[in-house]
């Protein structure tokens, strides 16, 4: 492949053909638009010719009442019409043919409007005077035809100045028309020229680029390559055809660009399959989007790495790639070196905190001194640079009191017993040196036994307390004694109490991970509860006696007890036979082991248990009775009748405004919170209930704190506790209710008013709306049987549009009639079998079913509680529908079903009041809606179509939706435009 194949031409050039191209269309559009203009010049023109002839054709008319000829025949009788009732006609008919000439011109439309008012005036005249040929004009009348004579005379000067006007815009569209045609066409012609020159010098600048750009293209460093996509019988992409390969597919791949140009990727670079890339790269061509892979291929056993850039053309995919295998061997290498560091690094840090744990965890005192000296240069002492904290339990001194002071500062005795000079003689001769010296600091003698070796510039020393070696010759005999005592004392303890006593050591793996335990001790109390002998089990690995503690937890108590050195205590349950028991132990660390004791908690776990589930019973019950004050707006109280004091509950106080507890009650405190005008009644409410245990009020109101007024409903009972008499119980807060109670009265009032006005607007629609319809019918209807050669024709469509629209506005009140008297009274509910109802829908509809061979398919449809008629114009609407809006090349199918569901079964939400309904769907083959609008349909007045294409006032899907909801049902419809549409209500049963 050339390389000008994907390349791509200069827009510019090409931009500006398309340009030359356009212009000559402009120019072809703009004389046929002036051809146009001139045309309608010359219309204009020829209009003003009618409207003059038309003004003369009316004066005329009335300048003839100016001839005594004239005014005598008019006086005449005649066996046909009267010669004045035609002159009248005649002039009306110029007048009407002079105003549909005028209509675009406003200051001629005014003057005819005079000429009317002068018109009428004259032939009011002429038809109450009588004339003969010797009869004179009446002043009147030559009053009006002067006035006349001057309005015409303003027409014909206003038709002359337009005619002048219109004359002059003719003469020049016709003298611009051939200059803008040749102008445009010349300019066309230049840029045509010029694009076509510059194109054809562009295309010899781009051959020699093709050139360059080729020697490039094949002497770069990086594999470029140029695919073609192949498609399959689908028109999908199965693979990529190689067009184009320059010489670095030989350079790194070893491959001929000849040999590989015409084969498919496939087969020169399988491994694209296999990896997805070829997936990515359809995706690229698709989309058009550039993408980026970074890949390592094989070849010859040498790994390389390859980073490609693949960018979309418009018939196939360009593909550069550059050999990055050197790059990923660097970073390969630095990684590795980088790894190094990272381990060396971390075993550096291993060693330090090795370090660290052996100067936390010894035993010894270890310290560092650096040299001091004299004036002289002699070394005089030493400084104490380091001590671990052991040091702090032998001199009993803090550690930063310690650091940087002077060796003769804090010991002293280093100077007298010889402890200075084997240090100076370590220091001095690099030497290490060992030596044992007696102590004594606070009255108490210690033995250390001491190493001290030059590291850098000091001496560092380890001191080992040997005092108890010292003194372990006579100490070790009676602690022996003591031991075998102490042995006996325990051994008798354990098996006097009642404990089970265990000690294990630690069996560990060899990365020091504790994998199970040795039981080297358990006292005989274990045989009660699993029946074991304690010689038998000693000395066994616990897996293997209790393998059940690997999944209750308690393995992992023993752990963490022996690694972390504290004490753990848990609970466990232990299964017998057929019962269960309740263990709480303590495990605590004792050397690398674990001494467990457990104790039979089991009678305390059930006592705790059901103490546990009373308080959560209590806690419920007590929330249930809180949440349900809240919610219910109830308070309690407790009134105490021989002091009056009280006791209120939470909510009695919020109820009153107050926060719980906030003052403290008595009966005098609560009356301050009652409403003036009923201080009678709370007063009335404590008489009686002191006096005679009850009172018959049971409602009062209150003030808060912050001006709210509330109503109380108070509800108690006298008792006895603890010998004194008491009255305990509820109040409500009822406010909400009242205002409730008083809205729903002013909304009955309302709603009878509203009643009121719908049967009035009923009587109005059904009477008095409809009886101006019925005349303007009536007489429409005279006038379209008289003979049809008396009226023009537009005037006929006009009589019958204003039938047409009668018949819609009387059809449009029925309706609404029908709308309006769907009440939602029930007494007149009856069982109606909807197979008959369905009948009798039919037998109505018959005539419009057969001119349209409609055909209805009904399954056997059930009875149901309901109102006949409403039902019957249910069917009614939605039949009617159904053949209104049928398709027009097939015929019409209704198909009616019907099934009993349950309520739960029903997905609709809306408000159901029976455990069962009767589903019924009514489906069509006609031309469908689409989904958007399938509630729209049911509202009042909304028409998917308009009045031109469908009949009808877009209130019959209102009427089926109120009367299903008036069964306490429901309606909804679905469809798909040109495929049909489905109703289905469900009706309860």
């Amino acid at each position: 492949m050339i390389l000008k194949r994907i390349y791509t031409s200069s827009k510019t050039y090409v931009a500006l053909l398309i340009l030359a191209i356009a212009l000559l269309l402009f120019t072809a559009i703009m004389g046929n638009r002036q051809i146009n203009l001139m045309e309608t010049s010359a219309e204009i023109v020829e209009q003003t010719h009618q409207v003059k002839d038309g003004i003369s054709q009316l004066f005329s008319h009335y300048f003839r009442l100016e001839s005594p000829a004239f005014r005598n025949s008019l006086s005449q009788d005649s066996l046909s019409a009267s010669p004045l009732d035609s002159f009248i006609a005649e002039g009306n008919r110029a007048w009407a043919r002079l105003d549909t000439l005028t209509s675009k011109s406003a200051s001629q439309q005014e003057r005819l409007q005079r000429i009317e008012i002068l018109q009428e005036t004259l032939y009011t005249k002429l038809t109450s005077e009588k004339f003969s040929s010797n009869t004179s004009l009446t002043t009147g009348i030559s009053e009006i035809l002067f006035n006349i004579r001057a309005i015409s005379e303003e027409m014909r000067n206003e038709e002359n100045r337009l005619m002048q006007e219109r004359k002059a815009i003719y003469t020049t569209r016709k003298t611009l028309a051939p200059i803008l045609l040749l102008v445009l066409g010349a300019f066309a012609l230049l840029v045509f020229g010029l694009s076509f020159l510059r194109i054809y010098k562009n295309k010899k600048r781009i051959q020699v680029s093709e050139a360059f750009l080729e020697s490039v293209v094949q002497t770069t460093d990086n594999i470029i390559n140029y695919y073609e996509p192949v498609y399959d019988s689908g028109r999908n992409i199965c693979d990529f055809k190689i067009v184009f390969a320059n010489k670095g597919n030989k350079d790194h791949l070893g491959l001929e660009p000849d040999e590989i140009i015409g084969k498919y990727i496939s087969q020169v670079f399988p491994f694209l399959k296999l990896n997805g890339e070829f997936q990515e790269m359809v995706n690229c061509f698709i989309n058009k989007k550039k993408i980026n892979f970074d890949r390592q291929v094989s070849i010859d056993g040498r790994r390389m790495w390859f980073k490609s850039v693949i960018t979309p053309h418009a018939k196939g995919l360009l593909v550069t790639a550059r050999n990055a295998t050197v790059e990923e061997q660097a970073k390969a290498e630095q990684s590795a070196l980088k790894e190094q560091a990272l381990e060396d690094n971390a075993k550096l840090q291993e060693t330090e905190s090795f370090l660290k744990n052996v100067l936390a965890n010894t035993d010894n005192v270890i310290s560092y001194f650096t040299p001091v000296y004299n004036k002289e240069k002699e070394l005089s002492d030493f400084l104490m640079v380091f001590n671990n904290e052991n040091i702090e339990n032998v001199l009993q001194k803090d550690l930063n009191e310690l650091e940087n002071k002077l060796m003769s500062e804090v010991l002293p005795m280093h100077f007298e017993n010889g402890v200075f000079d084997e240090l100076k003689t370590c220091f001095q001769k690099n030497e290490k040196v060992r030596f044992e010296k007696e102590y004594e600091f606070e009255g108490s003698k210690f033995w250390f036994k001491t190493t001290a070796v030059k590291l850098n510039n000091g001496v560092l020393t380890t001191s080992t307390d040997t005092t108890l070696d010292k003194r372990s010759g006579f100490q070790l005999e009676k602690q022996n004694l003591q031991l075998l005592d102490n042995r006996a004392f325990l051994s008798n303890i354990f098996k006097s109490i009642s404990h089970v006593v265990m000690h294990f050591t630690s069996i560990r793996n060899k990365d020091g991970k504790i994998i199970d335990f040795k039981i080297e001790f358990i006292n005989e109390q274990i045989s009660a509860v699993t029946g074991d002998i304690p010689a038998e089990v000693k000395h066994k690995k616990a897996s293997e006696v209790y393998p059940s503690i690997f999944k209750t937890g308690v393995f992992e108590h023993l752990v963490a007890a022996v690694e972390s050195g504290k004490p753990v205590e848990y609970e466990v349950p232990y299964k017998g036979n057929a019962t269960t028991q309740w263990f709480r132990a303590t495990a605590i660390k004792l050397g690398d082991g674990v001494t467990v004791t457990t104790r039979d908690i089991t009678v305390e776990k059930e006592k705790s248990n059901r103490l546990t589930l009373l308080n959560e019973e209590l806690k419920t019950q007590n929330s249930i009775l809180t949440e349900a004050e809240n919610v219910a707006k109830i308070g309690s109280y407790l009134w105490f009748l021989d002091t009056n004091e009280a006791q209120l509950s939470d909510n009695f106080f919020r109820i009153l405004g107050e926060e719980p507890n906030s003052f403290d009650v008595t009966i005098e405190k609560v009356r301050n919170f009652v409403h003036p005008d009923d201080l009678e009644l709370y007063d009335r409410i404590v008489s009686e209930t002191t006096e005679k245990g009850k009172t018959e009020v049971d409602t009062y109101r209150i003030i808060t704190k912050k001006g709210v007024a509330k109503y109380i409903y108070v509800k108690g009972q006298n008792l006895e506790r603890d010998g004194r008499p008491v009255s305990v119980g509820v109040v409500q807060d009822i406010t909400e209710q009242i205002e409730k109670t008083e809205h729903l009265r002013k909304r009955n009032v309302d709603l009878k008013r509203s009643n009121a006005e719908l049967e009035a607007f009923n009587r109005v629609a059904s009477h008095d709306l409809q009886e101006p319809l019925r005349k303007i019918q009536l007489f429409i209807s005279r006038i379209t049987e008289s003979p049809t050669e008396k009226f023009p024709k537009r005037t006929l469509e006009y009589f019958n549009k204003i039938e047409q629209a009668a018949n819609r506005m009387q059809s449009l009140i029925v309706n609404l009639l029908a709308y309006s008297r769907i009440d939602g009274s029930h007494e007149d509910f009856e069982k109606i079998d909807l197979m008959q109802v369905l009948e009798e829908v039919v037998d109505n509809l018959s005539s419009r079913i057969e001119e349209t061979q409609a055909e209805i398919k009904a399954e056997k449809l059930p009875i149901v509680l309901g109102v006949s008629y409403q039902l019957e114009q249910l069917f009614s609407n939605l039949i009617s529908n159904a053949i209104k809006y049928r398709a027009t090349d097939v015929k019409p199918i209704i198909t009616i079903q019907s099934e009993k569901v349950r309520q739960k079964e029903i997905a609709d939400d809306f408000f159901k009041t029976a455990n069962y309904y009767q589903k019924i769907s009514l489906s069509d083959n006609g031309i469908g809606f689409s989904d958007e609008h399938a509630e729209k349909i049911f509202e009042v007045f909304q028409r998917l179509h308009g009045k031109g294409e469908y009949s009808g006032t877009g209130i019959g899907l209102a009427i089926c939706k109120k009367i299903v909801e008036n069964h306490h049902g429901h309606i909804y419809a679905f469809g798909k435009v040109g495929k049909g549409s489905t109703f289905v209500f469900y009706l309860p049963v």
